[in-house]
């Protein structure tokens, strides 16, 4: 049994109550879970384009960022501990 970490998403069928498991070795392997809202870049980044089934409908779903993860905003600051 291999470690990942998980993230879950609500069916987006009106009619279904599934979660819907996406499974990443990007992250830490912590066996860590994280909200669709609130995903790290690097498991974002292994899991975009992915496809599971809904365990309870059967509805084919696949993981689509809202944002780039292309790009990541980045600045310096001086080290005051040298």
């Amino acid at each position: 049994m291999g470690c990942f970490d998980s993230v879950y998403f609500g069916c987006p069928d009106r009619q279904c109550i599934g979660l819907v498991e996406f499974q990443s070795k990007a992250g830490g392997c912590d066996l860590e879970v994280f909200q669709p809202e609130c995903v790290p870049l690097s498991i974002a980044g292994d899991i975009e384009g992915d496809v599971e089934m809904c365990p309870e409908c059967g509805t084919s779903l696949k993981v689509r960022l809202l944002q780039s993860t292309g790009t990541v905003a980045m600045t310096v600051e001086r080290d005051n501990d040298r």
